[in-house]
């Protein structure tokens, strides 16, 4: 049975080495005048769902008896060393990859799987916030939703930005308001 273990860690580590080239070619070609992206914290959360899967199988080929000596032991470990790999390696693209950067005519984002798609500023047309939510919604004119959310300090420079770009019957208040929370820490 330990044969699973193996073939496990194994799809582990092509699941890894996928995510890293995935995540080295969505790097964007330019930074713009703001770049957001995930916090460090998703990172270390995904490194730590990586490590945990292997861990979970390193301890069983270590002692047997651990989780049961079953058959049904072994394939537990093995598969559950996957699901925190696919969890892990999702994370580590969500931290790594996607992106939003903002240059002085337009916005370009970079989904998780390294799509890139742009926006002009003039074409944003609606801005929304949910109450509980600190993220930023941005609609174009052909309907397209950019969700904004990333560490503070750049996400204050990005809202600053926005309110020079964007008309303000489309959001000018708003982005002050967020702008103002962010200065208080909230």
């Amino acid at each position: 049975m330990t044969s699973a273990i193996y073939a496990s860690i194994a799809l582990s580590l092509v699941l890894l080495a996928g995510t890293a080239v995935i995540a080295v070619r969505s790097q964007p070609r330019d930074y713009g005048l703001v770049c957001l992206r995930e916090t460090w914290m998703t990172t270390v959360l995904a490194l730590m769902l990586i490590a945990l899967g292997l861990a979970v199988c390193a301890m069983k080929l270590i002692d047997p008896s651990l989780a049961g000596e079953e058959a049904d032991s072994w394939w537990f470990a093995a598969g559950f060393n996957l699901v925190c790999q696919v969890l892990g390696d999702f994370t580590l693209l969500f931290a790594l990859s996607k992106k939003v950067v903002a240059f002085a005519d337009r916005i370009e984002t970079i989904s998780v799987l390294g799509k890139r798609r742009e926006v002009a500023w003039e074409d944003v047309v609606r801005v929304e916030k949910a109450p509980m939510s600190r993220s930023v919604k941005l609609t174009d004119r052909q309907g397209n939703v950019i969700s904004i959310n990333g560490e503070s300090r750049d996400y204050a420079k990005f809202a600053q930005l926005a309110k020079e770009k964007i008309r303000p019957a489309q959001g000018r208040e708003l982005l002050e308001q967020v702008e103002s929370r962010l200065r208080r820490g909230r």
